[in-house]
């Protein structure tokens, strides 16, 4: 059990839309810009490739950070401001990338990776994106996470710790 840190809750709740572009930025460099570029060419090519009701209702869908993505590097292309054209999406990822750069800085190394890896998953993204939700919980009632590195199975991803109160929890 490692990867324990104290996270000033007031730092939590500050957001402004103006921090948009920060925040997707440090997301792009938590997950490595090379594999989040990887990942939004397979997305164009499947968009290409698929009929009109699979690729609104099952690709978009699919993954919440896509799409964003590729509105976030047309906007970069096109040196628009991210503050003043933040779309929904954007405005969702945004607060998406600040709540992973929260929490993964209580993660140990090899955690980090695994999320690093998954989070761009098409297939799982939204079960590790539900995770960093829940600790993002724990972390604005001013808990304490420790995660386990053992990635045996059955095993809760990680401990909640408060003033007289602790407990596991599997999501």
């Amino acid at each position: 059990m490692l990867g324990e840190i104290r996270i000033k809750k007031t730092d939590l709740y500050n957001y402004h839309d103006y921090d948009s572009r920060k925040f997707i930025k440090s997301l792009i460099n938590f997950l490595g810009e090379c594999q989040v570029l990887r990942s939004l060419k397979k997305y164009e090519q499947s968009l290409k490739c698929s009929g009109v009701l699979y690729r609104d209702y099952y690709l978009k869908k699919r993954h919440p950070w896509l799409d964003a993505l590729t509105q976030y590097y047309e906007l970069v292309r096109n040196a628009k401001t991210i503050h003043k054209n933040l779309t929904p999406e954007l405005q969702s990822l945004a607060i998406d990338a600040k709540k992973v750069y929260e929490v993964q800085r209580s993660m140990p190394g090899s955690i980090k990776n695994k999320y690093k890896r998954d989070l761009l998953d098409e297939n799982r993204g939204y079960n590790y994106l539900f995770e960093i939700e829940i600790a993002w919980h724990y972390l604005l009632q001013d808990y304490t996470l420790h995660w386990y590195e053992d990635d045996s199975g059955k095993r809760p991803e990680f401990r909640v710790k408060a003033p007289n109160l602790s407990f596991n929890v599997e999501c």
